[in-house]
């Protein structure tokens, strides 16, 4: 629901919102094991801090994402 919820705020430009709200659902998926699902949100937030031009953040945002993964 929070990762349909960023999605819906970075379209209207609320990039801040956005990312906190996948924030949120990051630290949820991770609280209850759903490893899939806490990557697709870091994917998701290392997207919009490129759009925010937050290049190096989202590179190490992308890089632990991709750690996750088994």
């Amino acid at each position: 629901m929070l990762k349909s919820l960023s999605d819906i705020l970075c379209m209207q430009d609320k990039y801040t919102k956005a990312s906190e709200t996948l924030t949120e659902a990051r630290r949820q998926f991770l609280e209850i094991g759903d490893v899939l699902s806490m990557a697709q949100c870091s994917k998701s937030l290392g997207d919009i801090l490129c759009m925010q031009s937050k290049y190096t953040e989202a590179s190490k945002t992308l890089t632990e994402a991709s750690k996750t993964i088994p």
